[in-house]
């Protein structure tokens, strides 16, 4: 994320002296702003921490600088306006995914309700504004949105914490039972859920990328080996009505519930992928295939003849998921987000599941391997194979450590 300071020349000639005071007193001698405004994007030679300096400053005046952040050219925050947008310009050389900062961007709008209603920044709130603000803005119904903030809060005030007088700290309220005790609501998030993945499709832009976890979830193999991985090969005829129709040597039929079947539908219809190309936002054309997920033009590999264009890379599907993976994470999940790990989240929510319909807890487990494809030979007549009653036990112990 490229940005743009300008100096506004008239306000700064008008309190130059006492700006240049301020700059001194502070240890950045020898650095004159009207010698350096004129070239596009200075601040990039100039050292982050000798920025922050001048920004704090800047926000004391409030007009001695403006920032522009390149494709948010009209984002203009109420509170600590230049502070927020060199935090955010920071925080993209750290966040790889465009979709986290425009998540980070989102947060803090949001938040401005409060700063308008107690006149100050949100990284200068009481403990009381901490806890109103979560109770009333995020509560029971944005729990995803919630922990995102208040990892962008934390972050903030970490930013500037050499330079501002903080009273109280966001990080503090990262705690799973202290937002419980807040927001009043039972939030235990030792594993990610059906929900979170509903979440997650809501607030990215390309259900392209935001369906592969999901379907992860729901019994779908992804894997490097090729004669494995079934979620590159899935054709969009393989759903019919509430389910899925799986091929290959796990041969199985999924089914799935009216939410999966709107999303896949939306991943199916997809023509275009919202991605960052140097710089810039842009919608880039998706290659029409019989495959639900499919690679953009841009990425198809014109000179290789033995590549098929319809069919996408392990690697490509794996950045893709990438991407869930640093918006869920910059949420603070407490537990790793891969594959495997949301295939084992999926197993535990289908053992859960079958339980619910009153079968015993081997019998759910059973049902659970076939869905995801790692049971061998018929669910009755195999129950005593050696590498199936592996499979079972190792399910048990997992699901075990996550309902316990």
């Amino acid at each position: 994320m490229l940005a743009t300071f300008r100096l506004n020349k008239s306000f700064y000639e008008e309190n130059k002296e006492e700006i240049k005071r301020r700059l001194d007193s502070v240890g950045i001698e020898g650095l004159i702003l009207n010698e350096i405004s004129n070239k596009l994007n200075w601040f990039s030679e100039v050292d982050i921490e000798v920025l922050k300096k001048i920004c704090t400053i800047a926000n004391d005046y409030n007009d001695i600088l403006d920032l522009e952040l390149q494709g948010k050219e009209d984002l203009e925050y109420m509170y600590d306006d230049v502070l927020k947008k060199l935090f955010l310009h920071a925080l993209s050389n750290k966040w790889v995914s465009a979709i986290s900062i425009t998540s980070a961007i989102n947060v803090l709008q949001i938040i401005e309700k409060k700063e308008e209603k107690f006149k100050k920044s949100v990284i200068q709130f009481e403990e009381s504004e901490i806890k109103e603000s979560m109770h009333d803005l995020f509560g029971r119904s944005y729990y995803f949105r919630l922990r995102q903030g208040i990892n962008i809060f934390s972050k903030l005030q970490t930013f500037y914490k050499e330079y501002i007088h903080m009273t109280a700290n966001w990080e503090k309220y990262k705690d799973r039972k202290t937002i419980e005790e807040i927001i009043g609501q039972d939030v235990k998030k030792d594993i990610v859920t059906k929900k979170d993945l509903f979440d997650l499709i809501s607030v990215m832009p390309n259900v392209q990328e935001s369906i592969i976890p999901l379907l992860i979830f729901e019994g779908v193999s992804f894997s490097k080996i090729e004669e494995m991985d079934e979620l590159r090969y899935l054709k969009a005829s393989d759903v019919r009505g509430n389910k899925i129709f799986i091929g290959g040597a796990n041969e199985r039929i999924l089914d799935i519930d009216d939410e999966v079947v709107d999303a896949l539908s939306k991943a199916i219809n997809s023509e275009y992928l919202f991605k960052t190309v140097q710089h810039e936002f842009k919608y880039v054309e998706l290659e029409y295939s019989e495959y639900i997920l499919r690679p953009t033009i841009l990425s198809r590999k014109r000179n290789d003849t033995s590549y098929d264009k319809d069919i996408m890379s392990f690697r490509g599907v794996y950045s893709r998921f990438l991407l869930c993976k640093d918006l869920i994470e910059s949420t603070m999940y407490d537990v790793p987000f891969s594959p495997k790990i949301l295939e084992n989240f999926g197993k535990v929510y289908y053992v859960n599941k079958y339980l619910g319909e009153g079968i015993d807890v081997y019998d759910a487990i059973r049902k659970t391997l076939v869905r995801f494809g790692n049971w061998e030979g018929d669910i009755e007549k195999n129950k005593s194979n050696v590498k199936n009653v592996q499979m079972v036990n190792r399910l048990k112990k997992i699901w075990d450590l996550y309902t316990s």
